[in-house]
């Protein structure tokens, strides 16, 4: 393994880090879990809070570290757009001002792939995402709009309010 191989995958240490992202205008940010004795390309499960909340309340709530830790998987919980207490996602028609500003989160959901990639080695085939509320309406509209991206999705209490309609494929 090349020492530059090396120093990549040794760039986040375990725990939780939050990471600022400027994308698409704004400065946006997510938490990344990295779990203790993960070696090698580690599956990733993107964690959406609802809206009204933000990604640290999403990690209290979903206990997720608990999880990725013994399974060895990165957990990455990003934060919507809004106040810091009161941050939405664009799912299509909801919620809140995202729509309506047409903030483009499933290109943010990209650039965070790409940028935990960057720091920790990930396995691409095996990203997965999941959510709540609003976070499970965001989690619906990345598989359509992004199915190369993730592998399998898991909404909880959330519809599917996409702009257009999509075809499977």
């Amino acid at each position: 393994m090349s020492i530059c191989f090396a120093l990549l995958l040794g760039s986040l240490a375990p725990g939780n880090q939050e990471i600022a992202l400027h994308h698409g205008g704004i400065d946006r940010s997510y938490i990344v879990h990295i779990p203790p004795g993960v070696s090698g390309p580690a599956p990733v499960i993107i964690a959406f809070h609802g809206g009204g909340s933000n990604a640290e309340a999403q990690q209290r709530y979903s206990e997720m570290g608990k999880l990725a830790d013994r399974e060895h998987i990165i957990v990455v919980y990003p934060n919507g757009t809004g106040s810091q207490r009161m941050r939405v996602w664009n799912a299509g028609t909801c919620c809140g001002s995202a729509p309506a500003k047409r903030i483009d989160d499933v290109a943010f959901i990209r650039a965070v792939v790409s940028d935990v990639a960057k720091r920790v080695a990930i396995d691409r085939t095996r990203v997965f995402a999941t959510g709540f509320s609003n976070g499970a309406m965001m989690v619906y509209r990345l598989a359509a709009e992004a199915p190369d991206l993730v592998a399998a999705i898991a909404p909880v209490s959330g519809s599917m309010v996409l702009v257009r309609p999509f075809r499977c494929r």
